[in-house]
């Protein structure tokens, strides 16, 4: 990938604009900074595993799962597809529209995996402990 993006300034739109349009999600997230800090790490796992496709995968279906508790509606998702596309494209620095479609695609399969049924998910590889944002950042 050619373009760069800049984590810290595509989190705080991600939150601005989601928050904007659907104030009430704002009681999903008790400490913000943490929140703030745990989507800057996966942002920068997601563009850290961009050429292993199979890591990569396994870490966007592991975020589905952690997301899946929330129970928002397809809605919800829109309004998280549309906020995620402009955080990438405010915080990305000479992105080209194929590297946005990549952060897009990793945004669809994240989603994708939080409405799997539980009894289709694949296990994760044991080197995506390593990604995983509830360990902090």
């Amino acid at each position: 990938m050619a373009g760069k993006v800049n984590f810290d300034i595509a989190a705080k739109k991600f939150y601005e604009i989601l928050f904007k349009r659907m104030p009430d999600l704002e009681k999903f997230f008790g400490n913000k900074t943490a929140q703030h800090l745990m989507f800057i790490s996966a942002l920068r796992s997601i563009d850290d595993l961009k050429n292993d496709d199979r890591l990569l995968g396994d870490y966007l279906e592991m975020l589905g799962r952690q997301h899946r508790h929330i129970g928002l509606s397809d809605a919800h998702w829109e309004i998280g597809k549309d906020a995620f596309k402009q955080a990438v494209r405010a915080g990305g620095e000479g992105l080209n529209e194929g590297e946005v479609q990549f952060y897009m695609g990793s945004f669809s399969k994240i989603v994708k995996a939080i409405k799997l049924d539980p009894e289709q998910e694949m296990s994760y590889s044991p080197d995506m402990a390593m990604y995983d944002v509830r360990d902090g950042v």
